[in-house]
């Protein structure tokens, strides 16, 4: 058995490989053509079961030692959405209970981990994987009806700022990034949220299977996003085979 781990420059990717020659194998598999392909996915998947183990633990240094935050990605939640995805965060138990249960925030470490391993493996390019890496928030749960782990892939808009169509169109084009870059390890469901959201804004999001909120709208949360979740939950369970909950 040949293990091998490589971390790479600027975004500290991990890659696994095997000796020169090819004449290695991992876990029984030939490290050659089509099957190393087989290799990568099942190390991916063990790396990101790790990943949720520790999440679970509530683990703060989640794989510090392979893992290098480029400062981007840690001053980007100091930007002028931070705000919004505050408020967003502080009623995600409330607004998406019928998805996703005791949401927690992914850490950026854990966010560019998970990135940086799709990347090393070509199932996102670098360009790929950055465009991922901005979205303004992203929670962590687990669905009520299948306890299925759920990442909520959210964008927010600037202060006061009502949502467009462009800042929906951004929240799936982003979400759609993370859910192959996790593959079948988690249910990616795309947010998007802010001060203002006029009604063919949400009429427009419900069509493409976004959740979409207005923050200031405290009393009329749940009616928000009842309607959207009704006619889309369901699209977005069958593909990654969860059963929606009661309700949905």
């Amino acid at each position: 058995m040949v293990w091998g781990m490589q971390c790479g420059c600027e975004a500290q990717l991990v890659s696994v490989g095997v000796a020169a020659g090819g004449s290695g194998t991992v876990r029984g598999v030939r490290s050659s053509g089509r099957q190393q392909l087989v290799v990568n996915f099942n190390r991916r998947t063990e790396l990101f079961d790790q990943l949720k183990l520790r999440l679970a633990r509530k683990d703060a240094s989640i794989l510090r030692s392979n893992v290098r935050v480029p400062e981007r990605m840690k001053d980007h939640r100091l930007h002028v959405t931070a705000v919004a995805s505050e408020a967003l965060q502080d009623k995600s138990t409330v607004l998406f209970c019928d998805v996703c249960v005791n949401p927690k925030v992914l850490s950026p470490e854990a966010a560019e981990f998970m990135l940086s391993v799709a990347a090393s493996q070509s199932v996102l390019s670098r360009n790929e994987s950055q465009d991922a890496s901005y979205v303004d928030l992203t929670l962590q749960g687990v669905h009520p009806g299948t306890f299925g782990p759920v990442l909520l892939v959210c964008t927010t808009t600037m202060f006061a700022a009502a949502i467009e169509k462009s800042d929906v169109e951004k929240a799936l084009r982003r979400a759609e990034l993370w859910r192959r870059a996790v593959g079948p390890s988690f249910s990616v469901l795309p947010v998007v949220a802010g001060y203002a959201l006029p009604p063919e804004i949400a009429d427009f999001a419900k069509d493409l299977g976004v959740l979409s909120c207005d923050i200031n709208r405290r009393e009329s949360f749940q009616s928000l996003f009842r309607g959207c979740l009704k006619s889309n939950i369901r699209t977005h369970c069958s593909q990654r085979r969860l059963q929606p909950c009661r309700g949905s």
